[in-house]
């Protein structure tokens, strides 16, 4: 959220780089800026809420379009059902590419450690693939939009 919004105030518009973003715990604003959203239209999108502070795929909730859970976001937020945490809500990013009907994230590691001479360190990397069919007409089903493995059977999100 934090790098969101310094590219708004250089650039004057979004990121096409970074989701959409609202933090729901750190002050009211973000979150009556994200309920002005939903109704500009924004409820007819799928969300992400995610709380801070984890990673992995842990506190993560596919928030449906116009899904009941997704609308009441930011009624929660300002009656402080959010507060023991860190939480954001983020757009999320449909029309993925998917291999298998799976989806996949490509991770790659590069450090630019000298531009002159240019000093490039990298990891090889690899690709985290999905544990089922991803669907964007299905948004119960958590485990389709995640491609973290780790920690997923915890909260009962593996397959």
């Amino acid at each position: 959220v934090k790098y969101q919004k310094m590219w708004e105030r250089k650039h004057k518009q979004q990121s096409v780089y970074i989701p959409e973003s609202y933090m729901l715990t750190e002050s009211e604003e973000d979150t009556k800026a994200f309920q002005e959203r939903l109704d500009r239209g924004g409820s007819t999108t799928a969300w992400l809420l995610k709380a801070g502070n984890v990673n992995q795929g842990r506190g993560i909730t596919v928030l449906a379009p116009n899904s009941e859970e997704l609308l009441e976001v930011p009624e929660k937020a300002l009656a402080n059902e959010y507060s023991d945490e860190d939480y954001i809500v983020q757009k999320y990013v449909c029309n993925e590419m998917t291999w298998n009907r799976r989806k996949f994230d490509v991770r790659v590691f590069w450090l630019v450690a000298s531009l002159d001479p240019l000093v490039v360190l990298y990891h090889d990397g690899y690709v985290r693939i999905g544990n089922s069919d991803y669907s964007e007409t299905d948004f119960s089903n958590t485990v389709a939009h995640l491609t973290t493995h780790t920690k997923l059977g915890a909260e009962g999100k593996a397959t």
